[in-house]
């Protein structure tokens, strides 16, 4: 049985396209464009949809590929995860940073009453 067509192709080909478009995000995360990041995570959620929902009556050899893929996928997902959780915690100490009080601008005490 040939692979379940999707709109956009076979379940392989939009798993393919996802992979693809981790790569581009792990790009994009290692450049720092973050708003990059986020718009191609949004299509890639879309493809992977698209070919998960396609892929429940593959042949064997068209469901080893889209293991290979989601495999792929799942491995730049982690780099990328890495690289965003490094940035996110480098933001919260620049945060940290920025609302603490310097030393001796304490503000003045109010007086009684």
């Amino acid at each position: 049985m040939p692979a379940e067509k999707t709109p956009t192709g076979t379940s392989t080909e939009v798993l393919a396209v996802a992979v693809a478009l981790s790569r581009q995000m792990l790009e994009a995360a290692k450049s720092g464009d973050w708003d990059r990041l986020a718009a191609l995570e949004h299509e890639r959620s879309r493809q992977l949809g698209a070919g998960l929902s396609s892929s429940l009556t593959l042949t064997p050899a068209a469901a080893a590929e889209v293991k290979a893929l989601l495999a792929n996928c799942l491995r730049l997902n982690d780099e990328i995860a890495a690289l965003t959780g490094a940035h996110m915690s480098r933001l919260s100490e620049l945060l940290a940073e920025m609302t603490q009080t310097p030393p001796g601008s304490d503000p003045p005490p109010r007086p009684p009453g």
